[in-house]
């Protein structure tokens, strides 16, 4: 539970309370002594009352606890390697934020819910005829059907938040408002870029560094090194 206030600045009023119980002294009144307290008292609360409306207060009844929902991307673009290192991901989020809910969604065309990260790494290597990519259209992207399941296995009096995997390319549905209602509806999504398939394709058949090559590479990443400063934000 926390309160906060919209305009603080109102709070400033609160200064004025000590004059409340200067004034009766400073002044010529007929009241004795417990008539004065008694009327410095309801003069103090209606200050405060006052002061404190004008803030404009807000209890919010918030939970620590988070529900994560990972939506990853398994249609035919993204490598094997690319849905693995995603489960790989998975794990190792959890492991570190251990949050209260979590919930996997693979997808591509079509939405599934997906048990655990061993059945993400099974569907990498499943065959394509199988029932599992039935329920799964893997021959495309739609961006917008993500999101939208994703959101609805959020767990309700949770801090929300949807972790992306997918390289970008939707085929179908209008990503722009999908990332409108998750805006409006105040849920953060965190988007981590996954390897396509041709990329991996690349990967595997590339050949290998020079040992000069490679320490020229570490070299300039270390310069990009100092001159960036923090982390990468969010998508």
């Amino acid at each position: 539970m926390s309160l906060t206030f919209i305009a603080p600045s109102a709070l400033w009023l609160l200064l004025a309370l000590p004059l409340v119980w200067i004034a009766p002294r400073v002044g010529r009144t007929n009241f004795n002594r417990r008539q004065s307290v008694l009327q410095s008292g309801v003069r103090s609360m209606m200050l405060a009352a006052l002061a404190c409306s004008l803030a404009r207060p807000v209890l919010s009844f918030g939970s620590s606890r988070q529900s994560i929902v990972y939506a990853v991307d398994v249609s035919y673009s993204i490598g094997t390697p690319g849905i693995e290192a995603a489960a790989q991901a998975i794990d190792d989020l959890n492991r570190a934020l251990q949050p209260a809910h979590t919930r996997i969604v693979a997808f591509g065309v079509t939405t599934m819910r997906v048990d655990s990260t061993d059945a993400l790494r099974g569907i990498a290597r499943e065959d394509p005829a199988s029932a599992t990519a039935e329920r799964v259209d893997r021959r495309g992207t739609d961006l917008e059907a993500a999101l939208d399941a994703a959101r609805a296995e959020l767990a309700a009096g949770h801090v929300p938040r949807i972790v992306l995997f997918t390289d970008g390319r939707s085929t179908a549905g209008d990503t722009t408002l999908a990332v409108e209602r998750m805006a409006a509806a105040h849920i953060p999504v965190s988007v981590q870029p996954s390897m396509s398939r041709i990329a991996s394709v690349r990967a595997r058949h590339s050949p290998r560094p020079s040992p000069s090559a490679a320490s020229a590479r570490v070299t300039r990443a270390s310069r990009c090194e100092r001159k960036a400063s923090g982390w990468p934000g969010e998508r």
